[in-house]
């Protein structure tokens, strides 16, 4: 049975570059998710009602407050919703850390289905 539009997850794009985060906010709108879209760490932390969101796409390189940071942030505060971290050839230390903390990576460019991939897979385990 197909899930409405309606029963689909909210999934938050954080990402500066405004083509990019339009694209992947475009793509998972088209499966049917509701996205919120930021363009800074900053953006989403000042978002007051972050407990809907059941994802969060976070590319690490940002201006000022990086993805891991964010993420961190995140789960300091208790939010609910899974991280995915999306960046350009993760250094071995990001890719620990990332490992320690459960949180997938996703390496950009993003090609074919490879994000979305992602975030059904997360989505469909169960919150330990």
């Amino acid at each position: 049975m197909a899930l409405s539009r309606h029963t689909l997850p909210v999934i938050a794009v954080v990402e500066d570059d405004a083509p990019l985060r339009e694209a992947i906010g475009f793509s998972l709108t088209a499966e049917g998710y509701p996205v919120r879209s930021y363009h800074s760490a900053e953006e989403l932390l000042e978002d007051g009602d972050l407990t809907s969101v059941a994802c969060f796409v976070i590319d690490q390189k940002l201006p000022k407050l990086d993805g891991l940071r964010a993420i961190e942030e995140l789960q300091r505060r208790g939010m609910p919703g899974r991280p995915i971290v999306i960046t350009t050839r993760p250094p071995a230390a990001l890719r620990e850390a990332c490992w320690t903390l459960g949180v997938p990576i996703v390496e950009k460019p993003l090609l074919g289905e490879s994000l979305n991939a992602c975030i059904r897979g997360l989505l469909a385990r169960p919150v330990a």
